[in-house]
């Protein structure tokens, strides 16, 4: 069974003072963490609900933030189960906080010609052209 929950990660407070959200992905007995980016001070925060207090100011914005990512990662969860795949913490949480990107060998190929003729545009406008490129 795999659990999903967000927490306020205060183990580790950033110098500001705030602490870090997080979700949390159990596994196992394995715990893993996917940072959400966002941060709030600890008296905003209801330890035993984990969730912002009434009094957060951005408590609508940090809501919907935590519900996305939550959701992003039970979807991968179905994904993978439906699939019949094994996996474990450490790879559900790579697998969404480090999406793989396909890309076709011709859009590749074609960025790195094109980097290289800016280069030889650059190299050839010095003076020194003549010694680098015959």
């Amino acid at each position: 069974m795999t659990t999903v929950d967000v927490i306020c990660y205060k183990y580790k407070p950033l110098k500001t003072g705030e602490l870090p959200l997080k979700i949390k992905v159990c596994k196992d007995r394995k715990t893993r963490y996917i940072n959400l980016g966002v941060s709030t001070k600890a008296e905003y925060w209801d330890f035993e609900k984990n969730q912002p207090k009434s009094t957060c100011p951005d408590r609508e914005l940090l809501e919907k933030l935590i519900s996305s990512k939550i959701s992003e990662v039970k979807s991968k969860i179905v994904e993978l189960k439906s699939e019949d795949k094994e996996f474990s913490a450490t790879t559900l949480v790579d697998k969404v906080s480090n999406p793989v990107r396909l890309v076709m060998l011709e859009s590749c190929s074609n960025s790195i010609c094109h980097v290289l003729k800016r280069k030889r545009e650059l190299v050839t406008g010095s003076p020194y052209s003549k010694l680098i490129i015959p």
